[in-house]
């Protein structure tokens, strides 16, 4: 009986012990992560001070000489995600200067596909134009994975260089096929960039949205601009989209 009790001891205190090392150790995460939110807060209340009065370069020297570069890059992304106009060229700027996109360019040739997959959705989200040239390189990978990473990157950017080499590789994949355009896409191709690259009033370009963000800008804009010289909340309906303007 004594035995019993005993191993029924032993094994109440290893149970209490297992529990409080995983408490331990969520605690640890939980301060970890803490630590790493304050630090991007603090990274991005300085980067949205300095960025408008200092260049990227003097910004980094003077008041971020030794950051954490995970965290650095991560506010970088993210102010990316919300930058537009002059804005984010200043935001690519200080991706550029840090290296990170030197870095993510390496990773494009890499021998692991996760590697090559996560540089192109960073790449992506950062929108910067020299990356193009590399991410439509990436249409050709063997991995399905990194090739739809590829495709992601290229739509997230939503310029028109980088919009080209998604409908022509479309279009080399599906020919034969009879298939068209995944509806998402199509409805956005039609909708965001034809009416985006066509005369709106001015005779002027416009930029295309981004893929991920197309539905709430589209529904948007598409009651205010104006198309061949018509407001477009007076037309119950929208006229016949253009071609396409990388069609050719």
């Amino acid at each position: 009986m004594g035995v019993i009790l005993f191993y029924l001891l032993l094994l109440i205190v290893v149970a209490l012990a297992a529990t409080a090392f995983y408490l331990l150790v969520r605690i640890i995460g939980i301060y970890r992560r803490a630590r790493r939110l304050e630090t991007m807060r603090s990274y991005e209340t300085i980067l949205y001070a300095a960025l408008p009065k200092l260049s990227p370069e003097d910004a980094l020297r003077s008041l971020l000489p030794e950051p954490d570069e995970a965290a650095l890059e991560e506010v970088l992304l993210r102010m990316s995600d919300e930058a537009e106009g002059e804005w984010k060229e200043k935001v690519i700027q200080v991706y550029r200067t840090r290296g990170y996109a030197e870095k993510r360019l390496r990773q494009l040739r890499s021998r692991s596909r996760s590697r090559r997959s996560q540089a192109a959705r960073r790449l992506g989200r950062i929108g910067d134009p020299e990356a193009v040239a590399p991410l439509k390189e990436l249409l050709a990978d063997p991995r399905e994975e990194v090739r739809e990473a590829a495709l992601f990157a290229l739509g997230r950017m939503g310029t028109l260089p980088a919009l080209r080499p998604c409908a022509r590789w479309w279009e080399r994949v599906t020919a034969g096929r009879g298939r068209r355009w995944p509806r998402p896409w199509r409805r956005w191709v039609t909708n965001v960039t034809s009416s985006s690259a066509s005369c709106c009033g001015t005779g002027t370009r416009r930029a295309v949205p981004s893929p991920p963000r197309w539905r709430a800008r589209w529904e948007e804009t598409r009651r205010r601009r104006c198309w061949r010289g018509r407001c477009a909340i007076q037309r119950s309906t929208c006229a016949p989209a253009p071609p396409l303007p990388w069609a050719g």
